[in-house]
């Protein structure tokens, strides 16, 4: 079963949810905007994060794609609008 993440940074605080394919949420951590509240993110709910790995080659290529594809389309939006 998938799941899916939202969150939701907040200028007094953020939240993180897990929900399920039904719009179910499974979890839910919240952390005030401080660095006490990080800390009890980290402290708590570690073994929930995983660690950011640099993208990978496929990922860049992915990402200069879509830059390419962003660019021809805001060309021909300008192309149209004369």
């Amino acid at each position: 079963m998938p799941f899916f993440r939202w969150s939701d940074w907040g200028g007094a605080g953020h939240a993180v949810c897990i929900i399920d394919e039904a719009g179910k949420v499974v979890h839910r951590i919240e952390a005030q905007h401080t660095a006490d509240g990080p800390a009890d993110i980290l402290r708590t709910d570690r073994n929930r994060l995983r660690p950011l790995m640099p993208a990978s080659d496929e990922i860049h290529a992915l990402r200069a794609l879509v830059r390419g594809r962003d660019d021809l389309v805001a060309q021909r939006v300008a192309l149209a609008n004369q």
